[in-house]
């Protein structure tokens, strides 16, 4: 009897500290709807705080809430990062809500779970939005889940410049040799971003065959491009750069591209280049 009874107690116990943990939430998330900005992000992080006992109410509200009230739940789901929240963010990725879709992108790259792939794939070819594109192709890129792979090196063909920056840095996380050869081309873009970015990936794998293109990225139109390109110049090492390197202090006179070349050029021979004006 005793043992039986201490079993009822512990079970009476559970239900009330989840029954008051419900009410706290539910406490909290009615003043998601305030029109005080203090009061909705205290009552978030007390919702963050809960953390698992807080996803029950807040699937319910991004069901059936207000757009700001559901924007705020979607977000707090993708951070507490609890499995039962998967599907209906999933819901909320198709839905007619631009920003609902956004964040439901954003909040699925933190699940950790690769029930999130195929939905995000879908958006990242079909969304006709090309901010909700983007945000996918990030999330994919989060998640590094192989199967994204092929969607991913697809996107760097979309129209939009946006998704094809998400893209690139996403299938930085996926690096092996074979990506280096799209990296190159996509130092051809036309968007600045685009070739800024495929540099920079380019500067961190250090690959040999992109000297020739860094080369002729010293003269790119947009500075922060070419000073990239001579740091990464710098980090693959090759000696050939030296001359190129060379004319790029003599002829930019712009500190931050004078100061890319030195840097780079130490590197190479372990001199230090001034110019004499």
């Amino acid at each position: 009897m005793r043992v039986k009874f201490a079993v009822f107690l512990l079970l009476g116990l559970l239900i009330m500290v989840l029954n008051c943990g419900e009410r706290r939430a539910c406490h909290y998330i009615e003043q998601l709807k305030s029109g005080d900005k203090e009061t909705r992000i205290d009552a978030s992080y007390q919702l963050l705080l809960m953390g698992k006992s807080a996803v029950e109410p807040l699937i319910q509200v991004m069901r059936s809430g207000d757009e700001r009230s559901r924007f705020i739940a979607i977000q707090l789901l993708g951070k507490i990062g609890d499995s039962r929240a998967v599907e209906p963010l999933i819901d909320a990725l198709v839905g007619e809500s631009l920003p609902l879709r956004e964040v439901a992108a954003e909040a699925l790259g933190k699940m950790a779970d690769e029930r999130c792939v195929p939905p995000l794939i879908d958006r990242l070819h079909h969304d006709p939005a090309p901010s909700v594109r983007a945000k996918a192709a990030e999330a994919l890129g989060v998640l590094r889940y192989i199967a994204a792979e092929d969607a991913l090196i697809e996107a760097l063909q979309d129209t939009s410049a946006e998704v094809r920056v998400k893209a690139l840095a996403a299938l930085e996380c996926f690096w092996d040799s074979r990506l280096n050869p799209l990296f190159v081309k996509m130092t051809e873009d036309p968007d600045d971003e685009v070739r800024y970015v495929a540099v920079q990936i380019l500067r961190h794998t250090r690959f040999p065959g992109a000297l020739r293109q860094l080369i002729k990225l010293l003269n790119d139109e947009v500075p922060a491009v070419r000073q990239e390109a001579a740091y990464a110049l710098g980090e693959i090492g090759d000696k050939r750069a030296v001359r190129p390197l060379l004319n790029m202090l003599v002829e930019y006179k712009d500190e931050a591209d004078r100061k890319a070349a030195q840097t780079a050029l130490k590197k190479l021979t372990g001199a230090e280049y001034k110019v004499l004006e």
